[in-house]
């Protein structure tokens, strides 16, 4: 006697079971607009997105297709540097003008292994987000003095003065 197993036969309490085993990058990508049914059951995804372990290939699909359409109900952003050294540079690209359009309820940015100068240029996208109050670094690489200030003033001053935590780990 044989079973078949049809995916989507599987309730979304399994599925969802499943996705916790993935990256939110995999299941944005994998997940995301495949039917009614998964988009409505990743819905969560859309509110906390992580960047974390993106190759180039998965940033791209991320930023051109996918946050741009769910990018007003996300409220945590986190971009990695860490598996994908161009993401500080990248990101910023394809949303240096529109962050505020594009996100209009990120309340917390989490920034990961960014160098000092990606990590200014990135700071300066960060204007007019009206809920964004929130910024977290981690794994900073090092400052040379001459750029601390500079860094640190920018911190402070990102999103019209309007930050009320900014975050840094102990390896920042």
């Amino acid at each position: 006697m044989t079973s078949i197993s049809n995916f989507e036969s599987l309730p979304d309490e399994i599925l969802l079971e499943i996705c916790k085993y993935l990256l939110c990058v995999d299941v944005l990508l994998s997940f995301d607009n495949l039917n009614t049914r998964m988009t409505c059951m990743i819905s969560d995804y859309y509110h906390h997105v992580s960047l974390h372990k993106a190759s180039y290939t998965q940033s791209y699909e991320l930023c051109t297709k996918i946050l741009p359409n769910i990018g007003a109900q996300i409220q945590t952003l986190i971009i990695d540097n860490c598996y994908s050294a161009l993401q500080a540079i990248a990101f910023p690209k394809y949303f240096q003008n529109s962050m505020s359009i594009c996100f209009p309820e990120l309340q917390k940015i989490i920034l990961v292994s960014f160098r000092p100068d990606p990590l200014l240029v990135f700071l300066k996208t960060l204007y007019n987000l009206e809920k964004l109050y929130t910024i977290d670094i981690r794994s900073l690489f090092r400052v040379p003095t001459n750029q601390q200030t500079e860094v640190l003033l920018a911190l402070l001053q990102a999103n019209n003065n309007r930050l009320t935590s900014v975050y840094m780990d102990d390896q920042s």
